[in-house]
């Protein structure tokens, strides 16, 4: 886990904000599961999912009202112009 992601993981923490993680290191069954959990969560469930820019390859999260990226500055690839 990345220094940045820790660092979202306390804050959320610190505010009883409930998340699930989605990595690349992940098995593909892992992730079905996190994402189905955060799916089908209710209001006491996680409400915030993380993402790893390797953990969206072929993701379909039209069900998230909100998307935040965070992008290492050392990975950035996005084009922006």
């Amino acid at each position: 886990m990345s220094r940045l992601i820790a660092d979202v993981f306390q804050v959320l923490d610190l505010h009883k904000i409930k998340c699930i993680e989605l990595n690349g290191k992940m098995s593909p069954s892992a992730r079905n599961n996190a994402l189905t959990r955060f799916r089908r969560g209710g209001r006491d469930d996680a409400r915030v999912l993380i993402l790893s820019m390797v953990g969206t390859s072929g993701l379909n999260i039209a069900f998230a009202n909100l998307l935040i990226m965070m992008v290492c500055r050392h990975f950035v690839w996005l084009n922006v112009y």
